[in-house]
């Protein structure tokens, strides 16, 4: 199921050169722009300094364990090929042939910064995220360089370390966002 999913997604992204382009963008330059919109919301909402440092050193260490030690562990336990390399495809932008698809550190990455929005900011903000961080799994999937199972369970890693995460430090943590009106959120 895992590999018809690809192929059908992988076949979609090939069969138009306009979607090529697009999908490129999203897996390639998006991240960018969600870490600085991240970090421009959190030196936004947080206008007492000690409230910044919390906001901060959680995020870095939420990122820490789900982007550095599971994921290190599980690429380490876990030797899986990346779907272009098993089935002989040419991926959209260039991979490292060698790396493994399992887990997929961008969607660790995005999924654990969407759980943080949604957490410390507001459900609207983590809408936003959420969207953007499956935007850029899809991307990658469609591109070649995932399966569809490995942004799902990676975005299931990333979640479940923030959640523990805030669990573990919940009596230590004081930062409260500062709601302020935008916009759009």
């Amino acid at each position: 199921m895992d590999a018809t999913l690809f192929f059908y997604l992988y076949n979609f992204g090939q069969s138009y050169s306009a979607i090529q382009g697009l999908v490129v963008a999203v897996a390639e330059y998006l991240p960018y722009l969600v870490s600085i919109i991240f970090l421009a919301k959190v030196f936004y909402f947080y206008k007492p300094i000690n409230h910044r440092i919390q906001a901060i050193g959680f995020t870095l260490a939420a990122l820490a364990v789900s982007s550095g030690l599971v994921q290190s562990l599980l690429h380490i336990l876990i030797d899986k090929n990346r779907p272009f390399v098993e089935f002989g495809l040419q991926p959209l932008f260039q991979v490292d042939r060698v790396s493994h698809t399992f887990p997929s550190g961008h969607a660790i990455f995005f999924f654990t910064l969407a759980t943080i929005a949604w957490l410390i900011f507001s459900k609207r903000w983590g809408i936003f995220h959420f969207t953007l961080a499956f935007l850029i799994g899809l991307a990658r999937v469609v591109s070649g360089v995932h399966y569809p199972s490995d942004i799902l369970a990676s975005a299931l890693i990333g979640m479940i370390c923030v959640i523990g995460l805030k669990y573990a430090l919940y009596r230590h943590l004081e930062f409260r966002p500062q709601r302020k009106k935008w916009i759009f959120f």
